[in-house]
């Protein structure tokens, strides 16, 4: 064999490998990637310590984002009122710990706050811009992308 054909079948292969090993993007009905992250008490959290008999909505924010200020009082009274529903947590993606823990204090926030300091798991979810919320179900799987929070108490409302 010449080193044409070599060197083609070479780049060939590399090819046909590197389009076999990209990753899917999360959908509707795809299981929600686990994580283990810390909230602001230090205190580690899992995904499946929060899927114990509620629905979960990771809300991905940062306080720098005008749209995630102004979403949180309206995931606040969400989770005050539709608590024994769902499970509120709120994913601070990438800023220091007390740039976060005055942000929530600020806003007065009583949902779990976790922080994703290393943009991993925002990552894993495929978040390409703040606010992003997940809708997961009881059984770990993504029921709504991009959940839009407006409306949300009509969602819970019906059930």
């Amino acid at each position: 064999m010449s080193k044409a054909v070599i060197l083609f079948l070479l780049i060939f292969s590399l090819v046909i490998l590197g389009c076999q090993q990209k990753r899917k993007f999360l959908g509707v009905g795809d299981n929600a990637p686990g994580f283990s992250l810390s909230d602001l008490d230090g205190n580690t959290v899992s995904l499946a310590d929060l899927l114990k008999g509620k629905e979960v909505i990771l809300s991905f924010w940062a306080s720098w984002c005008p749209e995630c200020r102004q979403q949180m009082p309206v995931l606040n009274r969400f989770a005050r009122e539709y608590g024994n529903k769902i499970e509120i947590i709120g994913i601070n993606v990438q800023e220091p710990k007390n740039v976060a823990a005055s942000f929530v204090k600020e806003k007065g926030l009583e949902f779990k706050i976790l922080l994703d300091s290393k943009g991993q798991v925002s990552s894993a979810y495929d978040v390409v811009g703040v606010p992003t919320n997940v809708l997961i179900n009881k059984q770990g799987l993504i029921k709504i992308l991009n959940l839009d929070v407006r409306g949300m108490g009509s969602y819970f409302r019906k059930e």
